[in-house]
């Protein structure tokens, strides 16, 4: 079974990890926003997740999420942009193609 993991302005990183390893034992999960974040929530989602995201992490999956929202502001934007994650990179591509 698949689970989803929603992530909001007050997810926890390090309580959001436990939990989705206890998923990935049960099927797996995936992360997802929910449509109504603010861009100041968002701004929150990625000043928690960004010290820890690493290339293939569940810090980074949250970013990549991030990359997709609807209510991406440009300067968040730039910010994820200089991240140089490979993954969040790709996302904000197929994003801006999509404008």
């Amino acid at each position: 079974m698949i689970h989803t993991l929603v992530i909001d302005g007050q997810s926890d990183p390090n309580g959001l990890l436990k939990e989705f390893r206890k998923k990935l034992m049960t099927g797996g999960a995936v992360v997802r926003l929910p449509d109504t974040l603010s861009a100041a929530e968002l701004e929150r989602v990625v000043e928690r997740f960004t010290p820890e995201a690493a290339p293939h992490n569940l810090h980074s999956m949250v970013l990549v999420e991030v990359a997709k929202h609807a209510s991406l502001t440009e300067a968040l934007r730039s910010k994820l942009a200089d991240l140089s994650l490979p993954n969040v990179q790709r996302a904000l591509a197929r994003e801006r193609s999509r404008a």
